[in-house]
C-alpha cells in the first residue's frame, strides 16, 4: 500500500517488532477476549480466567519495585529489562509474551525470561501466583523443539491476523517478513 506521493506506508515496510506488538496491545486493550481465548487454548491456565489488564514494553522490575508500589524486591540488573506484552489475569497470574517478526527466538532472551519468571514466582512480596511464558512469531519460523519447550505456548502472527481482522494487513506483514 502506498500513500498519494507513491511513498510506501511505514506499516507495510517496517520490520520492527515493537510496532506490531504496539498494534496488538491496542487491539487487546479494546477487546482482549478473542486473543485470550485463542492463547489460553494453548496453555493450561484454568477455567473462567480473564484478562484484567495488559501492558506494552513493561519494565516490570523497575516499576513494581518503586517505593510507592513495593510489589517486588529490587533487582537492579533487571530494571532495564522490558517484556514485549504482559497480560494480567483475573486469578493473579501473569502472561509474559515475547514477540518476534523477522527473526527467531534467541536463547539469551529466553534465559532472561525464565530467570525473571523464577524471581517473580519466588518473591516474598509479589502478589503474582504464576507466570506463563508465551512466544509470538511468524508461522514461517519453525523453532526447534528445545526452543518450543521453553514456552508455555507459541502463538503465530497469522492467527492474530484472523483474530483482529481490522489490522489483518499489519499482522500478515509481521508474519510474512520472517527471515527478511
Amino acid at each position: 500500500m502506498q500513500n498519494n506521493n507513491s511513498v510506501p506506508f511505514w506499516s507495510t515496510i517496517t520490520r520492527e517488532e515493537r510496532f506490531f506488538t504496539c498494534i496488538l496491545f491496542h487491539d487487546i486493550r479494546k477487546n482482549p477476549i478473542p486473543f485470550w481465548n485463542a492463547l489460553s487454548a494453548e496453555m493450561d491456565c484454568g477455567n473462567n480466567v480473564k484478562v484484567i489488564d495488559q501492558g506494552f514494553e513493561v519494565c516490570f522490575f523497575r516499576d513494581l519495585a518503586r517505593k510507592e508500589h513495593g510489589l517486588i524486591e529490587r533487582h537492579s540488573a533487571l530494571e532495564k529489562q522490558t517484556f514485549d506484552l504482559v497480560l494480567t489475569l483475573s486469578n493473579q497470574d501473569l502472561v509474559i509474551i515475547e514477540a518476534k517478526a523477522h527473526e527467531g527466538f534467541k536463547n539469551e532472551q529466553i534465559n532472561m525470561l525464565k530467570k525473571s519468571k523464577n524471581i517473580i514466582m519466588t518473591s516474598n512480596i509479589c502478589p503474582i501466583k504464576n507466570v506463563y511464558l508465551a512466544g509470538l512469531c511468524s508461522s514461517e519460523y519453525k523453532p526447534k523443539k528445545s526452543t518450543q519447550d521453553q514456552f508455555d505456548a507459541i502463538f503465530r502472527w497469522d492467527s492474530v491476523a484472523r483474530i483482529y481482522p481490522g489490522n489483518e494487513e499489519i499482522y500478515s506483514h509481521a508474519n510474512d517478513i520472517y527471515g527478511d
